[in-house]
């Protein structure tokens, strides 16, 4: 079985326009995860915009939308660590199939209380069509691929065609009732099996907001927000994701069956395919995964408590043996000059240097009780203490290393040696940077 990291792949869930899908499970947590392929485009810029998926998905925190669990970054592959939702995607489910009124409303709902979640945060999903939406096991409704999406009045970069809307047409920037009226459309198509604007001219009759009617069989309100939402003129749409929410659950009411489950409505398209061969990973990706799974397992077997009980006796031996040569004085911990490895073509945000993160990293020592600090050794294997504006030899008990690894699209900060490190994208605030030297630094603590 092919691995990634720590999570084992199980086979391919599906693929398209924004990347490979994989089923995974990871072991640690005891969980089946989705793992979303990229491959990133060699342009600065467009790498920049593809690792946006990820921080959008990640700053929307609601149970309608896939949570993001991690990010995995080598080179020129990108993995997001997704929840995985068993069942359909949307479009599958209407493969064949007319939906009831009830079971149209309630994932309808679903979708508009997400893209409600995705508007707070400023965000406009851009791409809103069937294949998008996933419907979970319990008959809920998921909105994922958020790898178009936009900033409020930004313009995307691709869109897919059922998913079009006047703006994206006329190339404006984009609003949270440009979604209403992709919404709209979907809409539409749960409640009378085809899309409103399918065939020729589509682009023509989307501008105009010409459409035949939803259908003599709906209840007038229903009909009248179906049609709010096909609007032209952005301004005649409904104000919110929020209120469409709430007039779909009320239609819901009152349209309800007794006994009606979307989740039996739908059983039959939640059928897993049989389990297939999962294709093979990026070289570099499995590299990562192997060098990452080798760092994991010596860190396990080092924390066995016989080992550990070994290997402080052998410490301990080690360190009499040696104390003879050691001065008298002060414990301190020595601090080496970081070790940068900065892939060529990486933007760091500007400040971000070897001496800016030494002078960070001890005064973080500093404020969590690692007063004795050194910069220099000089003759007879001590070193001479430079901390707190003193000039004394001391004897150090630990030799810290800073590392940065920097591969374009992500960085690792950390100390050589140790078993876990911290993930920054290059870009990132100096704020954010900061707040992860200190965390490193937290870790650390004068041995007695």
């Amino acid at each position: 079985m092919a691995r990634v990291g720590p999570y084992r792949v199980i086979r391919a869930l599906g693929s398209g326009g924004e990347g490979t899908v994989l089923l995974a499970f990871d072991p640690r947590l005891r969980r089946h995860v989705a793992l979303k392929h990229h491959r990133l485009p060699a342009a600065r810029l467009a790498r920049r915009r593809a690792l946006q998926e990820a921080r959008r998905c990640a700053a929307i925190d609601h149970p309608r939308v896939p949570r993001v669990f991690d990010l995995l970054a080598t080179g020129r592959e990108l993995l997001l660590v997704l929840q995985f939702v068993p069942g359909c995607d949307l479009e599958a489910a209407l493969r064949g199939r007319r939906l009831s009124p009830a079971t149209a409303l309630s994932l309808a709902a679903d979708v508009a209380a997400a893209l409600a979640a995705a508007h707070r945060q400023g965000i406009v999903h851009g791409d809103l069509k069937a294949g998008n939406v996933l419907i979970g096991e319990d008959g809920r409704a998921l909105l994922t691929d958020f790898g178009v999406a936009v900033a409020m009045a930004e313009k995307p970069s691709a869109v897919s065609a059922a998913a079009w809307t006047p703006e994206h047409l006329r190339g404006e920037g984009l609003a949270a009732r440009s979604d209403l009226f992709a919404l709209g459309r979907l809409l539409y198509r749960l409640l009378t099996g085809f899309d409103p604007f399918a065939g020729e001219g589509a682009e023509a009759r989307i501008l105009r907001g010409e459409f035949p009617p939803p259908g003599p069989s709906l209840p007038a309100p229903l009909a009248e927000l179906v049609v709010a939402l096909l609007a032209a003129d952005p301004a005649a749409r409904p104000a919110t994701a929020g209120v469409v929410r709430r007039q779909l659950r009320a239609l819901a009411r009152e349209l309800a069956v007794p006994g009606h489950s979307v989740a039996r409505e739908l059983a039959d398209a939640f059928q897993r395919p049989a389990p297939a061969e999962p294709p093979p990973l990026p070289a570099a990706l499995g590299a990562a995964s192997r060098r990452r799974a080798r760092r994991e397992a010596l860190a396990r077997w080092l924390q066995r408590p016989a080992i550990r009980v070994v290997s402080v006796a052998a410490v301990s031996v080690l360190l009499g043996g040696l104390g003879w040569r050691l001065a008298a004085g002060p414990p301190c911990l020595a601090l080496a000059p970081p070790r940068f490895s900065i892939e060529p073509g990486t933007a760091l945000e500007a400040g971000i240097s070897r001496a800016w993160l030494q002078a960070e990293f001890a005064a973080a020592l500093r404020a969590h009780g690692a007063l004795e600090l050194t910069g220099e050794q000089v003759p007879g294997g001590r070193w001479l203490l430079t901390g707190e504006g003193r000039q004394l030899h001391c004897r150090p008990r630990a030799r810290l290393h800073l590392s940065l690894e920097c591969r374009r699209t992500l960085c690792l900060l950390g100390l050589d040696g140790a078993a876990s490190a911290e993930a920054l994208f290059p870009d990132a605030d100096i704020v954010h940077w900061r707040a992860a030297v200190q965390r490193l630094a937290a870790q650390q603590r004068l041995p007695d």
